[in-house]
């Protein structure tokens, strides 16, 4: 069995083939780890919600993902989880499916750096 990255997995379930070539993207300077992060983050919760049959409008995403991933905002993230619930997205499975700087980098090949 051929190993694959929590990325690639990811990338896989959420059918995100067209996020580009994330190493090409990092080595150029194109994007830093975070970009990378934050990009396909918000590819999976657009993914999920597309899946469930949403058609999610520019930037509903990225609030989204910003909403179920940080406690900074209790009554959006309740809100964001109410609708995952509503359209047939469990939205505790999605926020699991979330990747860290440390699977970006994995992914990437670089070593981790805890005081970046």
């Amino acid at each position: 069995m051929t190993y694959r990255s929590r990325v690639q997995r990811r990338i896989d379930k959420y059918d995100l083939e067209d996020v580009g070539d994330l190493k090409y993207q990092y080595q150029t300077g194109e994007k830093t780890v975070k970009e990378i992060k934050h990009q396909l983050n918000i590819a999976i919760v657009e993914a999920a919600m597309v899946d469930a049959g949403e058609d999610p409008n520019p930037g509903e995403a990225k609030y989204n993902y910003e909403y179920i991933r940080d406690d900074q905002y209790p009554k959006e993230r309740q809100l964001a989880f109410r609708r995952f619930r509503e359209i047939g997205v469990d939205p505790e499975a999605l926020e699991s499916d979330l990747l860290f700087r440390e699977h970006i980098e994995n992914h990437l090949g670089i070593e981790h750096d805890p005081m970046k």
